[in-house]
This record gives C-alpha cells, sequence and structure tokens, in this order.
C-alpha cells in the first residue's frame, strides 16, 4: 500500500560533468511558460470503474519489468518480471536482499536493464546495469553524488541519460554518460528540478520534465521539455501554471508521447495536491493532447505510462483509494493505445508501481 500523501514521491527516486554547449540555464527560464489556461484536452473518457476489463487486451507481446515494496511499507524496493497479462511472474531480486532498486530502462537488446540501486548504503543511489533475469549486477556511474536516479538507455546503446543531484544538492539536473568514454556532461544546470529522462526512439531527443522555476510543482508547474544529447535545442511541449505535466514517454514510432497529467484537477484544490494524475497523450511535438483515463476524483490515481514495444497498448500504475482515503492499492494496468479495454493485472505479488515494458 501506498500513502496518499506520499504518491508524487517515486517522480524524484523512483519508487520509492562538464556543462555542455548553450546555456541551459537561462534557456528554461525563458521557456517557463505564462500564467494562461492550459490547452483543453476534450471530454474525459468513461471512468475506470465502468469500464474495467474482465480480460487482457488481445495481440499483447514483451515483457513488463515493474517494482514493489517487499516485507512491509517501508521495505526494500525490489524488482519483479512479467507477462503483459500478468502470467509468470517472478522476481529479479531474493526477498533476503537488503538493497533497493529504482528506475528499471531496458537496454535496446532486451537482455540488460539500467537501474538505480544504493548498493553502498541507504544514503548513496548510483546507476548499475543488471542481467533481465536478475544477475550480474554492475556498477556504471558511481559519483560524489548521493542522488543518481532514472536511467534511461539510448536505442542504440551508447549513452544513458540520468538524473542527479551531482551539481546542485537541492535539485535534479539531467546528465548523459557515455558508455564508450563513461564522460559525463550535465545537460540541463538549472534550478528546480529536471527529472525523468527518457529517449526518442532515433536517439536525437532526450524528454524530461522540469519544475517551474521559483516555485513547487504543485505551485508553479511541472512540464515536459526535449532537449538534444548535446544539451542544445531546448524546446516546451506543454505549458501551465500550477499543472503537473510528467513522466512522458515517446511511442515507439516516435508520432506520439504519453505522459500524466493534473490538467483536469488545478492546483487550487486538494486534488492537485494529492496528485490527482490521469494518462495522456499528445503529438510529439505538443499538440493535441487527448486524455485516455478518468478516474473519481482522488479515489483512483493512474501514474507513470509505458508503451509496448509495438505502441498497441500502454501500461501504467492504477492507485485505488477507494477503501480507504489515506492508503492505495496499487496495480498494474495495461490497456489499448485509445485508451480502451483497462485491465488490471491479477495476482501480483506486491503492489506494483513504475511498470517498463520491453521487448
Amino acid at each position: 500500500m501506498f500513502n496518499k500523501h506520499n504518491i508524487f514521491v517515486p517522480s524524484l527516486c523512483l519508487l520509492l560533468a562538464a556543462c555542455s554547449g548553450g546555456d541551459p540555464l537561462s534557456s528554461i527560464a525563458d521557456l517557463q511558460p505564462e500564467p494562461t489556461a492550459p490547452t483543453n484536452p476534450g471530454p474525459p473518457p468513461p471512468k475506470p470503474q465502468d469500464n474495467l476489463a474482465t480480460s487482457p487486451p488481445s495481440g499483447m507481446t514483451g515483457r513488463i519489468v515493474f517494482l514493489g515494496q517487499v516485507n512491509n511499507e517501508f521495505g526494500s524496493v525490489h524488482m519483479f518480471l512479467t507477462l503483459p497479462d500478468g502470467s509468470n511472474t517472478t522476481s529479479l531480486n531474493t526477498l533476503a536482499d537488503p538493497f533497493s532498486y529504482t528506475g528499471p530502462s531496458w537496454g535496446p537488446n532486451g537482455d540488460k536493464l539500467v537501474i538505480a540501486s544504493n548498493q553502498l548504503g541507504n544514503a548513496e543511489w548510483d546507476i548499475y546495469t543488471i542481467n533481465a533475469d536478475g544477475s550480474g549486477v554492475s556498477p556504471i556511474v558511481a559519483g560524489p553524488s548521493s542522488g543518481d536516479f532514472a536511467p534511461s538507455w539510448s536505442p542504440d546503446g551508447s549513452k544513458i541519460v540520468f538524473q542527479s543531484t551531482t551539481d546542485d544538492a537541492l535539485g535534479f539536473d539531467i546528465y548523459l554518460y557515455d558508455v564508450d568514454t563513461q564522460a559525463i556532461t550535465n545537460l540541463t544546470n538549472a534550478p528546480g528540478d529536471d527529472e525523468l529522462p527518457s529517449w526518442s526512439p532515433d536517439g536525437t531527443r532526450v524528454l524530461f520534465q522540469g519544475s517551474t522555476i521559483g516555485g513547487s510543482a504543485v505551485s508553479s508547474g511541472t512540464n515536459l521539455f526535449l532537449i538534444s544529447p548535446d544539451g542544445t535545442g531546448l524546446v516546451a511541449l506543454t505549458s501551465g501554471v500550477g499543472v503537473q505535466n510528467s513522466a512522458g514517454m515517446f511511442s515507439p514510432d516516435g508520432a506520439q508521447i504519453v505522459y500524466e497529467s493534473t490538467v483536469h484537477s488545478p492546483a487550487t484544490t486538494d486534488r492537485a495536491q494529492l496528485g490527482d494524475f490521469e494518462i495522456y497523450v499528445m503529438n510529439a511535438d505538443g499538440t493535441d493532447p487527448v486524455r485516455l483515463t478518468t478516474g473519481v476524483g482522488t479515489e483512483d490515481v493512474m501514474r507513470f505510462p509505458t508503451w509496448s514495444p509495438d505502441g498497441r497498448h500502454i501500461a501504467f500504475e492504477f492507485h485505488d483509494f477507494t477503501a480507504n482515503q489515506l492508503f492505495s492499492v496499487t496495480f498494474i494496468a495495461v490497456m489499448n493505445s485509445d485508451g480502451s479495454n483497462i485491465y488490471l493485472l491479477p495476482d501480483l505479488p506486491v503492489d506494483g508501481i513504475f511498470p517498463r515494458w520491453g521487448p
């Protein structure tokens, strides 16, 4: 179970270098939107309670890696692997493993994952690779920072982006690690938090969420940005003060971005403060946002979407607060890419969070 007031925490720790060319600091500041009303994404679809499917969508392929706390609410965070219908679920860690593993991302060949883990102690999080069967944990980024999270492998396997507090103890920046040279570059280097980086399918752009400078995500906003791997070409995809647009991922064909948002829930209400997230999709240039899911107020919260390898389906976190307004029961859900046929994976050994769909 997860505390209702803490369900935004995974965006920071995922449960839970030299500055490149250009001046990302001034660029991000310039890109912060004026306090205008966000784009109207149209009428919401039916409530999930009214259309939860009793069988999984057809034609799903690949595997889903997800996170879950073992032993109790405050236990270690381990990784699990399942087929998209919820069958053949296995743990990638032994229950006795005292370490936590967060932010998994699939390698380009599907045989490895890149993760963040506290192998060196609870206070230090670094970037590791691990075989898809849970063996062979190997460090690749271990520096002076105590907060390296959310790694994402480039499509060609040559680079890894991640968020870190290396240059800013008060906030995260986006960093790029070159696998061959082991060089680390700060891509954003700006006040506020830049988090949850992921790649475009062609490897030419990095998508990430950035908090508006000068306030918290709730009071001033979190929006989605694109940047080139050399730190240039910063572009804002979403706008809205007091709105959280976050956890974006490109579709496999690069045409769309799926993400979570509170655009339907103004920040002046308790719902936004508690994280009333739903799943949206938009064009890769930020146009034509469409809402795919709808909960009932804060009784249901949808987070951290991920595409299937063929782009036909989406998996995400489904938080159900119906039975208890302080704690949620959390499921891994799958649906068609148009938001239909929402199916909760049955009989998972833990409350599942942060799914990542791979080959």
